[in-house]
């Protein structure tokens, strides 16, 4: 069976969307359960079928969990059982490769096979395996499994080559109960790992941000337990925001704090995108008596603009009076979402921008050759097609696309957008989307 969304387009949406809690915090702090005894219980936990599987990731070393409330989850690691995570658990997703780090503070040792995820560009994890060996871990590597001896860890002084968003919190989930002062240089600075730094620090842990790119570990013998609320997913923050620009609506995003978007916002503005920040969430709409305009944008590590966003941002700009570019520097394979939109219409073709200093890239370019940048011509009106998602940002892309282009579209491989985004269609049928989730037998 297969199951496919069918989307009429041209409807503009209006009211309001609660944003979840957010994807890769959430996705990191239920490992970080394993680092305590006690019960851990975590709010504004999103109902995404990533968190169910580092749930299953978790629950093969013998942490129990239980949801206690709609979106909030408890979990208890007093009784683990095993140290190894098996390759099928491990092979979905990518992100459950930081249960290293909270299996070899509090345990000393862990084998985990190779991970996966999504198929967006080359993400190795040598950055995680070789900061691990600074810190004392003896790592061997056999039949696809990480076999790691944390039995002499020790506080160390790493810097990584290039920024790592989940090899700066395994190194983080690490250091927290290995005595000593551990010092990440080039620490990923996403706000994100800011609150998972301050839930560690409600355990009881001392970590403190020293500056934008360093961190400063200070080892306890022991963690204890935390209630702890997640922060809003900035993801889903753009893409409904955007889901309104290109729909011609206004939506009301609650829950999200204009903090967490400024590089978005300033680039949505230069767009046309308009907004308005309140204590309870944003507005966002677009003004019927504006034209978009172009922009050239480009990708980047935080506080730059996020890889995540450029997929739905090149819809905004395909409504740009005029040509438009984005450069990606943070993932090697991310415009997988192109060809799939020339199908309705969308104008863009490959580039690499000269000049550019290619060791500035945030990943091996001596593992890839290809393009990284499009340039997009605007103004265009998309009509609908039977597409497929390469993977979750892309597919959230198609989503967009198909409801704001003429006709109806039908979207196959939706499991992606199930990874980050809960319940998709009901929450977007409910500000007036032409949307349907079929079953194909």
């Amino acid at each position: 069976m297969r199951e496919k969304y069918v989307i009429e387009g041209g409807s503009p949406l209006s009211g309001t969307i609660e944003i979840s809690g957010a994807k890769n915090a959430v996705l990191k702090m239920i490992p970080a359960a394993i680092l305590t005894d006690q019960k851990v219980i975590l709010k504004n936990v999103p109902h995404i079928s990533d968190v169910d599987t580092v749930l299953a990731a978790v629950a093969t070393l013998g942490v129990r969990s239980k949801w206690k409330a709609k979106h909030t989850l408890e979990l208890d690691a007093s009784n683990i059982t095993s140290h190894k995570v098996p390759l099928e658990i491990v092979s979905k997703m990518r992100a459950s490769f930081v249960i290293l780090g909270p299996m070899l503070s509090r345990f000393k040792k862990a084998t985990i096979a190779n991970p996966g995820g999504c198929r967006i560009g080359a993400r190795p994890v040598n950055r995680h395996i070789e900061a691990l060996e600074k810190l004392g871990a003896k790592v061997t590597y056999t039949e696809g499994y990480y076999h790691i001896d944390g039995s002499s860890l020790h506080e160390a002084e790493v810097c990584f080559e290039k920024s790592t968003h989940t090899g700066t919190e395994n190194l983080i989930l690490a250091s927290v109960l290995t005595i000593g002062k551990t010092v990440i240089n080039n620490a990923a600075a996403e706000p994100e790992i800011d609150d998972l730094m301050t839930m560690l620090n409600l355990m009881g842990a001392k970590i403190k941000r020293v500056e934008e790119r360093k961190i400063e570990i200070e080892g306890v013998e022991k963690l204890s337990g935390v209630t702890y609320e997640i922060m809003p997913d900035r993801n889903e923050a753009v893409t409904f925001a955007i889901a309104a620009g290109v729909t011609g609506g206004k939506l009301f995003l609650k829950g999200i704090e204009s903090k967490y978007l400024v590089s978005f916002l300033n680039k949505a503005s230069q767009v046309g995108l308009e907004y308005q920040a309140t204590d309870k969430g944003i507005h966002f709409w677009r003004n019927h008596n504006k034209e978009f305009q172009p922009i050239d944008l480009e990708t980047g590590v935080h506080p730059g603009f996020m890889t995540d966003w450029q997929p739905p941002f090149a819809l905004l700009l395909s409504q740009a009076n005029g040509i438009s570019t984005i450069h990606e520097t943070v993932m090697d394979k991310r415009f997988g979402y192109v060809d799939e939109l020339k199908n309705m219409g969308f104008k863009a073709e490959r580039f690499n921008p000269e000049g550019f200093d290619t060791s500035k890239y945030n990943f091996n370019t001596e593992d890839n050759e290809g393009f990284h940048a499009i340039r997009i011509n605007g103004s265009v009106k998309l009509k609908g097609a039977t597409l497929e998602m390469p993977d979750l940002r892309a597919g959230a892309t198609l989503v967009l696309a198909a409801l704001m282009a003429d006709g109806v579209s039908e979207l196959y491989g939706i499991h992606h957008v199930s990874r980050g985004y809960e319940e998709l269609e009901e929450r977007l049928y409910k500000v007036g989307a032409k949307i349907k989730k079929i079953v194909e037998k």
